[in-house]
């Protein structure tokens, strides 16, 4: 799911493929008053929200397999990239 290569993401970029089409970019994210992981990890929102104030979100780290999930991520808190796709 990631870029495959390290242009972008910090080193070693572990379990880059790009297997399903992604090419996803370690954009960081911004948390309160700075941005946070720019080059180290990659953040979006999911579809489907907890409540009201809160939703889940996907996350890639440069050093990592796993695709991590998080829930209840505020939003008022944070600012997650958005991945549009078109049907």
């Amino acid at each position: 799911m990631k870029e495959t290569d390290t242009t972008h993401w910090r080193s070693p970029n572990t379990g880059a493929s790009n297997k399903y089409g992604l090419t996803a970019l370690p954009d960081g994210a911004f948390y309160k008053y700075s941005f946070e992981g720019i080059n180290s990890f990659g953040q979006w929102w999911a579809d489907t929200a907890t409540t009201a104030e809160a939703t889940y979100s996907v996350k890639l780290i440069y050093n990592s397999y796993d695709v991590d999930t998080a829930d209840d991520v505020p939003l008022s808190l944070f600012y997650l990239s958005v991945r549009c796709i078109w049907n």
